[in-house]
């Protein structure tokens, strides 16, 4: 049944975003075509312009619908009258908020290849080629400084990568389940908590510093570093990465009691 869910969910999703993913594509191919045709024409200059413009916003706006699309599909599914036939399903809560997470994060996956598809299109040829022989170039140097750990590097910011995109998507979950707890204005008591915790972590971070500051904290862990480069860089990632566990497992779980104690469909 699970994965009948994510199926029903990957449908939904796809609906929005792959034509969004399109059009992107199109953009891009458009500037493409139309760079065969450079000129010195100043009115050519300005389209150019324009459509570099609008490559850069249509990415920018992939990812971010992406996110957005996570955050009104969880909502939808779950808290509208969607929900009354969602909870009749053979399923148990946690599922329901596994399968938004799985399908969000193939999304995400989906919108970084399209990203980069998009400008290896817009880029194709010397620009392309160029680029891609400057990133060896930089990954053989760097390969010959850090030796093998230049490889652990690279999947522990990838797992990194993924558990910070998964937290992220369980905070806006979490934010959804603690404002359906009112009766009106839900979505405006997410976006409010959501951003509390969000002022809330840099007001953290800042203390953090404000103390190293203060203390001898902060040389302590320049001098580590000066010592110790590749394996402050080792214990960085690991505790960034333990981090996001530990907060998207709370998001999850938080999520998850307040769906099944709390649940107030509309």
């Amino acid at each position: 049944m699970v994965r009948k869910l994510i199926k029903y969910d990957l449908k939904a999703f796809a609906k929005v975003m792959l034509p969004i993913e399109i059009v992107l594509l199109g953009v891009a191919l458009l500037y493409r075509i139309v760079s065969f045709f450079e000129t010195d024409n100043i009115a050519f200059k300005i389209f150019n312009g324009s459509a570099i413009v609008i490559l850069v916003l249509a990415i920018v706006a992939s990812f971010l619908m992406t996110f957005i699309y996570s955050f009104i599909r969880f909502y939808k599914n779950l808290f509208t009258a969607e929900g009354y036939l969602s909870f009749t399903l053979p399923v148990t809560t946690q599922a329901h908020i596994a399968s938004k997470l799985i399908v969000s994060l193939i999304f995400d996956a989906i919108a970084a290849a399209c990203a980069f598809a998009a400008f290896t299109v817009a880029t194709a040829g010397d620009v392309f080629h160029e680029v891609v022989k400057a990133f060896f170039y930089i990954m053989r140097k760097m390969g010959e400084t850090l030796g093998g750990d230049l490889a652990l590097y690279i999947i522990e910011f990838v797992i990194y990568c993924v558990i910070a995109m998964a937290t992220a998507h369980l905070l806006t979950y979490m934010c959804i389940s603690i404002g359906q707890l009112v009766r009106r204005k839900k979505i405006l008591l997410a976006i409010g908590i959501y951003f509390g915790i969000y002022s809330i972590k840099q007001m953290l971070v800042s203390i953090f510093f404000g103390v190293g500051a203060a203390t001898d904290l902060l040389e302590r862990i320049a001098e580590y570093i000066s010592n110790y480069p590749k394996t402050f860089v080792h214990l960085f990632l690991i505790i960034m990465i333990l981090i996001q566990a530990i907060l998207g497992t709370v998001y999850f779980l938080l999520s998850r009691v307040l769906i099944k104690k709390k649940l107030n469909l509309e």
